[in-house]
């Protein structure tokens, strides 16, 4: 059985709920696609609906997870949604910003800053303890390849993902 979530893990719960459900209600404002039912089906039989859109889906999912108090689940789906606002403009993410600034008090440069302050924590560690610090360390070095980054810093990074992997 699982164990409930102590108030700190409550805390964080809605904090993420709220924060999911912003980005993905404006996500919806700049394109409306239509999920394709047969994966839809294929990811979720339940939720599975003639036309339903991406939002919409997106939008059971996240309200699933904090139904679920299924607090590993919104994490991700956090981490998934925050990542997805690199592909905005950069006019829509500023509009962005300013959203999440009004409603919560900070915005994706904050959690962007939080990122990159743990990315280097885990390389001056030198090692990478989880599946979480493993996400973060792949999406560093996709990143550094998209900007022509440093090489040896990507073969430094792809290192320690090596490990991990050996490791698991």
């Amino acid at each position: 059985m699982k164990r409930p979530l102590n108030p700190i893990q409550l805390k964080e719960l809605r904090f993420k709920y709220e924060w999911c459900k912003t980005l993905q209600e404006y996500y919806n404002t700049l394109e409306n696609d239509c999920f394709d039912i047969g994966l839809m089906q294929e990811l979720d039989p339940a939720y599975a609906e003639k036309n339903a859109s991406l939002h919409d889906y997106l939008i059971r999912i996240i309200d699933k997870a904090f139904s679920d108090q299924n607090l590993p689940g919104l994490k991700c789906l956090y981490n998934d949604l925050n990542e997805n606002s690199r592909d905005l403009s950069p006019e829509q993410f500023d509009e962005l910003n300013h959203i999440l600034r009004r409603k919560f008090g900070q915005d994706l440069v904050h959690n962007r800053q939080k990122e990159i302050a743990e990315i280097k924590r885990i390389i001056k560690r030198g090692k990478i303890n989880n599946e979480e610090e493993y996400r973060l360390i792949r999406g560093w070095i996709d990143e550094l390849l998209m900007n022509n980054g440093a090489l040896k810093e990507v073969q430094k990074l792809e290192e320690l993902l090596c490990h991990f992997e050996e490791s698991v």
